[in-house]
C-alpha cells in the first residue's frame, strides 16, 4: 500500500530550502491532481483536504465505503506515478 507520506508532508527541519523542496513538490502534487477525473478530485480533496474520514467520503458522494476506499488506494498509486514522472521520488 502507498503511504499517505504522498499527500501530506510533515517538515520538523524547516529551512529555505526544505520550503521550497516542499513548495515545488506542492505545485507539482496540485498539477498531478488537476489531471485526475472530477470524481476522483473530489474525493481525494474530501478526504485530505477537508480531513472527513473515509465512511462521511462515502456518504457524501453517495459510494461505498469498500469503493471509496479502493479507489483512494489507486489515486494514491496514480499520483506517485505522475509525481515519479516529474522527477519525485518516494
Amino acid at each position: 500500500m502507498v503511504s499517505d507520506e504522498i499527500l501530506v508532508n510533515v517538515t520538523t527541519n524547516v529551512t529555505p530550502e526544505s520550503l521550497h523542496i516542499t513548495g515545488e513538490r506542492h505545485k507539482a502534487l496540485w498539477n498531478a491532481l488537476g489531471t485526475l477525473a472530477p470524481l476522483d478530485k473530489e474525493l481525494v480533496t474530501l478526504h485530505y483536504f477537508a480531513d472527513l474520514p473515509l465512511n462521511e467520503v462515502a456518504i457524501a458522494l453517495n459510494k461505498s465505503y469498500s469503493a471509496v476506499r479502493q479507489r483512494l488506494h489507486r489515486l494514491r498509486l496514480i499520483l506517485k506515478q505522475r509525481m515519479e514522472e516529474q522527477g519525485y521520488e518516494f
